[in-house]
């Protein structure tokens, strides 16, 4: 090493360490969600046809016992009240989005893209 390249210490002393990343409290932590709901894509295009397939009074029942499975589900993985009611929320948009472009938009032609 060079001269330039050292860190000054005292004569015997502990070299310095930063703190470590687990130090940090919990509340800091980033929160991950492994698979987020909304960007499974064939999920929602799925729940997407089915529900277009239905009479509205029948898809809006199943979309809700589909939201209170995931909801479960979420609750089981160990993820707070507030990251479940983002999670879902974004799924419903998702779905509800994907059944608009089924309802309004012509199926495209079987060579396109």
């Amino acid at each position: 090493m060079t001269a330039d390249n050292r860190i000054s210490q005292q004569p015997g002393a502990a070299p310095m360490k930063a703190p470590l990343a687990h130090h940090r409290s919990r509340r800091y932590r980033a929160k991950l969600i492994p698979f987020p709901l909304a960007q499974q894509r064939p999920l929602v295009v799925k729940l997407a046809a089915r529900m277009a397939a239905q009479i509205p009074a029948r898809a809006e029942k199943a979309l809700n016992a589909e939201l209170q499975r995931r909801i479960d589900a979420l609750h089981r993985q160990g993820l707070s009240d507030s990251a479940v009611e983002r999670q879902v929320k974004a799924f419903e948009a998702a779905i509800r989005a994907e059944l608009w472009r089924i309802v309004l938009l012509p199926p495209a032609p079987d060579g396109a893209a």
